[in-house]
């Protein structure tokens, strides 16, 4: 599984610790009820949501600037690379592949009534 954003998972980690609140506090402080909701972008698995943001920075006391240029500087770097990964895919053209002739067209005066069939006419 792709890692990313570590060093904000690692900040709100360590903050959640000094305030000694388990995973389950944070999120149910946050409005969730999963533990696993605070374990995936701790672990650096998933961004944390932007609409958490302002209640992280309450509920562990997070300097906001600090906590905001990490955030910035990790999706900058995403961001660089997505913008990158798209102008590469558009310098190589793709190569399409064109179906081959089939010299075997069926048209209504080679077609042949199968085995058995009788017109009712």
């Amino acid at each position: 599984m792709k890692k990313f954003n570590v060093s904000i998972g690692k900040l709100v980690r360590k903050a959640r610790v000094k305030n000694n609140l388990t995973q389950q506090e944070l999120a149910n402080r946050l409005g969730y009820e999963s533990v696993q909701f605070v374990s995936v972008f701790e672990r650096g698995h998933s961004k944390v949501p932007h609409i958490i943001i302002g209640k992280m920075v309450v509920i562990l006391g997070l300097n906001e600037k600090k906590f905001f240029d990490l955030i910035v500087k990790e999706y900058k770097k995403e961001l660089v690379a997505t913008l990158n990964a798209g102008k590469t895919s558009m310098l190589v053209k793709p190569r399409v592949k064109t179906p081959k002739k089939n010299n075997t067209n069926v048209t209504p005066e080679s077609a042949q009534e199968p085995e058995g069939f009788q017109d009712a006419a």
